[in-house]
């Protein structure tokens, strides 16, 4: 899991946010609206 920290990871709602930093997971993108199409929007415009 460590490994994930040194990309851009996303995360459609608070709930999978809290669920990945709780296992150590830093979460970089959380969309408004719970939509994957948005995350994806959302990460690339990260990138």
């Amino acid at each position: 899991l460590a490994g994930l920290n040194d990309a851009v990871v996303g995360a459609i709602g608070p709930p999978t946010r809290e669920t990945a930093q709780r296992r150590g997971v830093d979460v970089d993108v959380v969309p408004a609206d719970a939509d994957f199409e948005q995350l994806a929007r959302d990460v690339r415009d990260e990138l």
